[in-house]
């Protein structure tokens, strides 16, 4: 889940942009990224990705 998600905000490109989006409050999911892992929100944290990456 981790990598895949990384491919839509450009982990490759900005690696501490990345790390701020999974540690950083999310409006979208009311939490920390990070904290969605392993609790079957696969699908949110993937329309959170999106929204957030099509606002840049």
């Amino acid at each position: 889940m981790v990598v895949e998600i990384n491919r839509l905000p450009c982990a490759d490109v900005d690696p501490w942009g990345a790390a701020d989006w999974w540690l950083g409050s999310n409006v979208w999911l009311d939490a920390r990224p990070a904290r969605k892992l392993g609790t079957g929100a696969d699908d949110a944290l993937r329309s959170a990705t999106r929204a957030e990456t099509s606002e840049w």
